[in-house]
């Protein structure tokens, strides 16, 4: 059976959720406004090893952020979880057998894979 992968529900500002697990990670998204002016949307996500707290406080394997900017905060979380998801799809999945345990040893493995042209 394959896992589910379920909305995290919190109590964050409305700019901000969780999504996981993906692939053994959670996914920390965040939609800021641009200096732009209001109205223009970046997305923003962070991949987790453990269910984060709030995206802010979050420590994150991997992070980075969406452009162009987006009228409506949903489309730039929508945005932001796509790149996610991208992100995530390169990595091992966690708990795999073979693999070194924690943020430092998942790190590894990537970069191992990237060295060697597997990933």
């Amino acid at each position: 059976m394959s896992p589910v992968n379920l909305e995290v529900k919190t109590d964050w500002d409305s700019h901000e959720r969780s999504v996981g697990p993906v692939k053994g990670y959670y996914l920390a998204l965040c939609a800021c406004e641009t200096a732009e002016g209001p109205g223009r949307f970046v997305g923003y996500y962070k991949v987790c090893t453990d269910p984060p707290a709030g995206y802010w406080e979050a420590a994150g394997l991997l992070k980075g952020c969406t452009d162009p900017p987006r009228r409506h905060a949903h489309l730039a979380l929508r945005d932001a979880e796509q790149a996610a998801r991208q992100e995530v799809g390169r990595l091992p999945a966690t708990g795999g057998a073979g693999l070194r345990q924690g943020p430092v040893g998942m790190l590894e493995d990537y970069l191992l894979g990237l060295r060697r042209g597997r990933v």
